[in-house]
């Protein structure tokens, strides 16, 4: 588990960050790095200057990712990572979103990476 601080320009592009730098990670372990980001500052005319984002390792070498069961067995995975990366997030960052939508996202990122892990042949 590693906590990742990345300072941007723009929001937008500090939130696409951790998640460019773990897709590449992704493929060569045999892992999906799920990454649960949060602006932790804010300038006086709304911009991001700061993203927080909390990452954790999730280990699928042991899955088949062609199938139903590899899948929904990465996902019970990711879900309960994504959880324990937003629920730290929100002690050590609380924010205006919600939990619920701090962990979906972290989820449909992460289950984006590991469809694309099983298409690949």
């Amino acid at each position: 588990m590693f906590v990742q601080r990345i300072v941007a320009l723009c929001a937008a592009g500090a939130l696409l960050l951790p998640f460019a730098a773990a897709t590449a990670q992704d493929q060569d372990n045999g892992s999906i790095t799920v990454t649960a980001p949060r602006v932790g500052k804010w300038s006086p005319d709304g911009t991001a200057t700061e993203t927080v984002a909390h990452s954790i390792r999730v280990n699928i070498s042991d899955l088949d990712l062609r199938t139903p069961a590899g899948l929904s067995t990465a996902e019970a995975r990711i879900r309960q990572a994504a959880k324990r990366s937003c629920d730290w997030l929100d002690a050590n960052y609380p924010a205006v979103d919600s939990a619920k939508d701090c962990e979906r996202n972290s989820v449909d990122a992460a289950m984006t990476r590991a469809r694309a892990i099983g298409q690949q042949p």
